[in-house]
């Protein structure tokens, strides 16, 4: 429930978001040996994201995510939070995996035209229907997808659905993780309703650091005083996690 009118529970959201994120890193430190199986992150799962101007839980917002890319609401048995965090902090380890789906299978079949693909490949994607992230966006599978789009106009929804996807994909992989909007809007206000990300508070921060007549910090000045600190101190746990998880995984 929202506080005084103009006002959003903001501290109180804040303040979950950071000890949620010490618990788990606590967890992170302690199972780094076996980190897949291990690490907890159900805790996360209940945390609000905004995704499309949708308030979701991150549970949600995963399974969404996932079905998108991979036509089901998990990936590899693991915890649909779990793979999208991986997929977050650790990118390099997705782009080769078999995990976009293609559903039109007239559009799998034309992939056979590739002389790239073994015959053996061809018919594994053609049977399973799945590619990866740096298949797609290699030069001879795009040019044979602009080919597609110009002469078969029925396959340009399947293509944009698969290319949707990869653009996904892509905002998982961007530094800071942009697509992740965890933080909430300042105010109530029906101009203020658009939740933000590291990249963005992160700038604000720095600007406020330079001055606070700079007009990138007004945005961060919204805030008031009081919630300044709650909001940098979210953000740096958010950053200690994806530091701690790159550490953890590495480890293993």
């Amino acid at each position: 429930m929202n506080n005084a009118e103009g006002e959003t529970p903001s501290p109180r959201i804040m303040k979950k978001l950071s000890l949620i994120v010490a618990v788990l890193l606590t967890a992170l430190v302690a199972r780094a040996d076996d980190f897949a199986d291990k690490v907890d992150v159900t805790p996360l799962e209940k945390i609000t994201v905004q995704y499309r101007q949708t308030l979701k839980t991150l549970d949600s917002f995963s399974r969404e995510v996932l079905g998108q890319i991979t036509g089901r609401s998990t990936f590899q048995g693991q915890r649909p939070t779990f793979t999208v965090l991986d997929m977050a902090f650790r990118p390099e380890n997705y782009t080769k995996l078999n995990m976009v789906k293609i559903r039109h299978v007239p559009l799998r079949q034309d992939l056979r035209q590739l002389d790239s693909l073994s015959p053996d490949e061809a018919d594994r994607i053609v049977k399973q229907g799945t590619v990866s992230y740096q298949f797609l966006y290699s030069e001879p599978t795009r040019a044979l997808m602009e080919k597609i789009m110009s002469s078969a106009v029925t396959k340009s929804n399947a293509i944009e659905e698969v290319y949707g996807s990869v653009n996904t994909m892509d905002a998982l992989f961007a530094p800071n993780s942009p697509i992740l909007r965890l933080i909430p809007p300042a105010t109530n206000a029906s101009d203020d309703q658009i939740w933000h990300n590291l990249d963005e508070i992160g700038g604000w921060i720095e600007k406020l650091k330079q001055s606070k007549d700079d007009p990138g910090a007004k945005p961060l000045l919204a805030y008031g005083e009081n919630r300044i600190p709650l909001l940098g101190d979210a953000c740096a746990d958010l950053l200690h996690l994806r530091d701690a998880w790159e550490r953890a995984t590495r480890a293993r």
